[in-house]
């Protein structure tokens, strides 16, 4: 059995704060990761950001633009539970990318299974709100 893995240092940029869902969750994954031979036995997927037609697939486009434009403005807090750094949206993008590059790499027959190590999660947004992390 195949295994795809998607991994880079840009999802680390994503900077949260004290907020648990933070760059180190990846950091120690990466070292468990290097420490553990698992690397040799992984295919290194590669990808690239997701083109706004794609993000507005599932989103809004108020949503779409207001996540690139506050971290375009430096960042800040779209709600109470999304922060968004400097570095944020063009990480988003990336982030959603390797989740489509995951898939089509499988859909494909490449690999039998995949995994992306990559944040932000994005895992409570909906179609028209920001939510989590």
């Amino acid at each position: 059995m195949s295994v795809g893995l998607i991994r880079n240092p840009l999802f680390q940029e994503h900077e949260t704060g004290s907020h648990p869902e933070c760059p180190q969750r990846l950091e120690a994954i990466d070292r468990k990761l290097e420490s553990s031979g698992i690397l040799d036995e992984v295919v290194a997927l590669e990808f690239e950001p997701a083109s706004q037609e794609e993000i507005l697939r599932v989103h809004t486009p108020e949503v779409y633009d207001t996540v690139l434009s506050k971290a375009e403005e430096g960042g800040g807090w779209i709600d109470s539970d999304t922060i968004v750094s400097p570095h944020s949206g063009r990480v988003a993008l990336h982030a959603v990318g390797a989740g489509l590059a995951a898939v089509d790499t499988v859909l494909a027959g490449k690999v039998d299974r995949a995994m992306c190590l990559m944040r932000p999660p994005g895992h409570h947004a909906t179609p028209t709100r920001s939510m989590g992390f």
